[in-house]
């Protein structure tokens, strides 16, 4: 829970001066029951991403161009982290001004968690 805690007060740190034509701004738009704390988006050389501070309504703002090769659904009860199976939709450079918006539906199957229905959105 210390780590979940970080990540958020990390980001609301960076949210404080950033202008959307400065930065990538990232939403994520994953149905499921976000009860807790626990779920978040990881995306390599960005970080993990609150799935339950997404959904209310929360946008994360990157400082730098990023390309998404990759994602990962990470578990922090089960401290398990969770390849994706990441279209081609989602493999994507981003640049500062532009938008990226991810959307799927979280689904968890014994410990394993998943995002089905995988799709992302780039615009400018």
């Amino acid at each position: 829970m210390r780590l979940a805690t970080f990540f958020i007060l990390l980001f609301q740190c960076f949210t404080l001066s950033a202008s959307p034509l400065e930065t990538v701004q990232i939403r994520i738009k994953i149905n499921g029951n976000f009860k807790d704390n626990r779920y978040f988006l990881c995306i390599p050389n960005v970080g993990c991403l609150s799935m339950k501070a997404a959904a209310a309504g929360k946008t994360y703002p990157i400082f730098h161009p990023i390309e998404i090769r990759g994602l990962f659904v990470t578990n922090m009860q089960t401290k398990q982290v969770q390849a994706l199976s990441t279209p081609l939709s989602c493999r994507v450079k981003a640049d500062p001004g532009q938008s990226l918006i991810i959307t799927g539906n979280l689904s968890q199957a014994g410990t394993k968690t998943q995002v089905t229905s995988l799709r992302c959105n780039l615009s400018s």
